[in-house]
C-alpha cells in the first residue's frame, strides 16, 4: 500500500503545472557596470500578440529551466532531491525521510526529468515598472523618465519572488538551484521613449491627472505629477544557454543565462488591461530576412540587365542595428 501511494504521487508530479509567482528585477549594462539597481516587480500573465507562450518567473520555473539548459548532472542524487523539494514539496516531506521509499521516488523523478527536460519551458517573461514623462504631440511619443530609462543594457538580474522565502522549509541557498539568474541578452536593449496613439495618450494622461489632483495640495508638485505616471514593461525572452554562475556585488550567486529578447509590451497598469505599446522582435527578425531576400532578388535582376557591375553591400540579418527602441509600427 505504501508503494501504491508513492506511485500515485509520482504520477501526480508528472502532470502538475507549476504555480507561477513573480520576480524582482535589476539591470546591468555589462561587466563594466559597478552596481545593479534592484527594481520592484509585479505579476503578469498571458502571451500578448506573440505566438509563443512565456512562463512567469518562480523557483519552480528556474528549476525546470536549469534542466532544460542541461545545467545539472542527472546522475547526481542531490540534484534530483532538490528538484523534488522545489517542485513537489508534499512528496518530498512525505517520503524523503525514509530512504527505502525515497529511493523509489527518486528513481521515478530522475526518469521523468530525463524523459521530459527537452520539453521544459525556455521562454519566460518578467515585468518592471516605468515612469513616463511628457508626451510629445509633435512626435507622438512618451518619454521615459531618466531613472527608468534602459540604456543599452544587456544584463538583467532576475530573482524569483521566493528569493527570501523558505522553500519546503529550506532557507538560504539550494545546491544546484540559484534563486535568481543573471540574464545576458544577445544584444543590448534600449528604451528611452516609445510611440503611443494620441487618443490613448490623452486618456492615460487624464486618468493619471485625476489621481494627482486627489493628493494633498502640498504634494501636488512636479515630482508627484510624473511619479504617478506609472507604466509597466513586460519583457519576453528565450533562454538558450547556461554559462555557470556569477556573483553580485552583495555576494549573491546567480545562474548566468544567455538569452534573446523576443518582444516586449508596455502597459498603463499592473493588471495589463491597457496596452500602450508592443513590439514583436521575432517578427522583426523575420522581416529582416525577407527584406534581405528581396534585395538579393532585385540585385540579381539588375545584374541580368547589366545595370550593376558589382554586388551591393547587403547586410546579413546579424548586422541589423543592435539598439532596440520603440518605433512606430
Amino acid at each position: 500500500m505504501v508503494f501504491i501511494g508513492i506511485i500515485r504521487k509520482v504520477l501526480f508530479f508528472c502532470v502538475l503545472a507549476a504555480a507561477i509567482p513573480f520576480p524582482a528585477l535589476a539591470q546591468d549594462s555589462g561587466p563594466a557596470s559597478e552596481s545593479l539597481v534592484t527594481l520592484p516587480a509585479a505579476p503578469v500573465g498571458g502571451t500578448g500578440e506573440n505566438r509563443y507562450t512565456y512562463e512567469d518567473i518562480s523557483m519552480e520555473a528556474f528549476a525546470r529551466l536549469y534542466w532544460a539548459l542541461s545545467r545539472l548532472d542527472i546522475a547526481s542524487d542531490i540534484n534530483i532531491d532538490n528538484y523534488m523539494m522545489i517542485t513537489q514539496c508534499d512528496i518530498y516531506k512525505d517520503y524523503s525521510s525514509n530512504e527505502f521509499e525515497w529511493k523509489t521516488v527518486r528513481a521515478s523523478a530522475r526518469s521523468d526529468i530525463e524523459k521530459n527536460r527537452r520539453t521544459f519551458p525556455i521562454r519566460y517573461q518578467f515585468m518592471q515598472p516605468l515612469r513616463l514623462g511628457e508626451y510629445s504631440i509633435d512626435t507622438g511619443r512618451f518619454e521615459v523618465m531618466d531613472k527608468y530609462k534602459i540604456n543599452g543594457t544587456r544584463r538583467f538580474e532576475v530573482v524569483a519572488s521566493q528569493d527570501r522565502d523558505a522553500i519546503c522549509g529550506k532557507t538560504g541557498p539550494i545546491i544546484g538551484y540559484p534563486r535568481g539568474i543573471m540574464l545576458e541578452l544577445s544584444r543590448p536593449f534600449t528604451l528611452k521613449s516609445f510611440p503611443v496613439d494620441p487618443g490613448v495618450a490623452e486618456e492615460y494622461v487624464s486618468k493619471k491627472l485625476e489621481a494627482f489632483r486627489k493628493l494633498k495640495s502640498a504634494l501636488q508638485t512636479e515630482y508627484y505629477l510624473y511619479e504617478l505616471r506609472d507604466a509597466y514593461i513586460v519583457m519576453k525572452i528565450k533562454a538558450f544557454s547556461s554559462q555557470g554562475q556569477v556573483r553580485t556585488s552583495d555576494g549573491k550567486w546567480l545562474a548566468h543565462i544567455l538569452g534573446v529578447l523576443e518582444g516586449y509590451e508596455i502597459y498603463a497598469d499592473e493588471d495589463r488591461k491597457v496596452l500602450l505599446y508592443q513590439e514583436n522582435l521575432v517578427q522583426r527578425k523575420r522581416h529582416s530576412q525577407l527584406e534581405r531576400e528581396k534585395l538579393l532578388k532585385e540585385q540579381y535582376e539588375r545584374q541580368k540587365t547589366n545595370q550593376v557591375e558589382e554586388p551591393a553591400n547587403i547586410p546579413e540579418p546579424s548586422q541589423v542595428p543592435a539598439e532596440v527602441e520603440g518605433k512606430t509600427p
